[in-house]
């Protein structure tokens, strides 16, 4: 979203809505609306404070406020299960397993 269009979506946003933000090391985060002031600045259950949408981390990073969509929710999913399989150790998985893998990765490579 750009941040130069979300001035009206951020007018909807309420205490309890899920939002998310991406940062240089962190991409798409979910978080909870924690607090709203009466000067519109959004405080989020993991203490980062926006104004206007924006939080500013630290002298080179900040952030922008969007709307937690199916898309971002696909993107969470699909980093967690690559780190998963990253992170297997596949000497401990059996042969039996690892066919069982190879011939999944191997569907759709035929047509």
């Amino acid at each position: 979203m750009n941040p130069y269009e979300n001035d009206e979506w951020l007018k909807t946003l309420k205490v309890g809505d899920e939002v998310t933000y991406s940062t240089r090391w962190h991409k798409d985060v979910i978080t909870i609306i924690k607090k709203i002031t009466p000067t519109g600045q959004i405080k989020t259950e993991d203490n980062k404070t926006f104004k206007k949408g924006y939080c500013r981390l630290d002298t080179w990073d900040g952030c922008w406020l969007n709307p937690v969509t199916d898309e971002v929710r696909e993107r969470i999913l699909h980093r967690s299960i690559y780190r998963k399989v990253a992170d297997t150790d596949w000497a401990k998985v059996s042969v039996d397993k690892l066919k069982r893998i190879a011939d999944i990765l191997d569907e759709g490579k035929e047509e």
